[in-house]
């Protein structure tokens, strides 16, 4: 099955509107036998822009429904990078008419602070429009990093806990953006952040870090710093 014509465009967050297309394509099932794909394209929504979204859906093996999404490109707007080759596969889909989800998925993509290095994700999907989504083990910027996401219609809350963040790596990321030329950093940082926010935007946000090895120096050496504690 393949889309033609006007290729669909969705205004939500990213998984919540894919998952009722994967919904669709399991009842096709009917008229179908074996795997079902789909060429979604270019899916949109407030602040972020999906390219190349293709699914298929697997339901050749008995007691086992297999999901493959794959998006070529995404722009999110807490990620100023692209996002490119972007696959989600779940050995295991549940599909009924309340719920859609996945216990073990395992995604895959390629950013600058991340490079191919799968994680795991979980994600249940109500036909009421309730997401519920949490990864873990993913790579970035040398720290560990695990995460939650509860999304409604237009209200959402988001957790996410990183440990042992490179501060080097983090310094010249953020020196895109702040002048820290003359600045390089080195040892880890412990972070926490808790947001919710609604169709507008954040709403309220917290945030905690520390680091109890934080370095850093100037090209000339002339201000160092070292084995540092840091809290905020």
């Amino acid at each position: 099955m393949c889309g033609s014509g006007r290729r669909p465009t969705f205004l939500s967050h990213p998984l919540a509107s894919l998952l009722p297309v994967i919904a669709v394509l399991a009842a096709a099932y009917v008229w179908a036998d074996g795997a079902l794909d789909l060429d979604v394209g270019r899916v949109v929504g407030p602040g972020w822009v999906a390219e190349g979204v293709a699914i298929r859906v697997d339901l050749s093996a008995p007691q086992r429904t297999t999901l493959e999404l794959t998006v070529k490109t995404l722009r999110l707007p807490a990620v100023r990078e692209t996002l490119s080759d972007l696959r989600i596969h779940c050995p295991q889909l549940l599909l009924d008419p309340s719920v859609i989800a996945c216990a073990k998925a395992r995604v895959s993509l390629v950013h600058e602070g991340v490079g191919r290095r799968p994680f795991m994700l979980t994600f249940r999907y109500r036909r009421d429009g309730l997401l519920r989504a949490s990864f873990r083990d993913l790579r970035l910027w040398k720290g560990v990093v695990q995460g939650r996401l509860r999304w409604q219609r237009t209200r959402w809350s988001a957790s996410l806990n990183a440990k042992r963040l490179g501060a080097g790596a983090l310094m010249r990321r953020l020196g895109r953006d702040v002048d820290l030329r003359s600045v390089s950093g080195s040892g880890h940082l412990d972070l926490e952040v808790a947001l919710t926010g609604d169709a507008s935007g954040v709403r309220t946000a917290k945030l905690s870090a520390g680091s109890r090895d934080l370095g850093f120096t100037d090209r000339a050496s002339a201000v160092v710093g070292e084995k540092l504690s840091a809290d905020l």
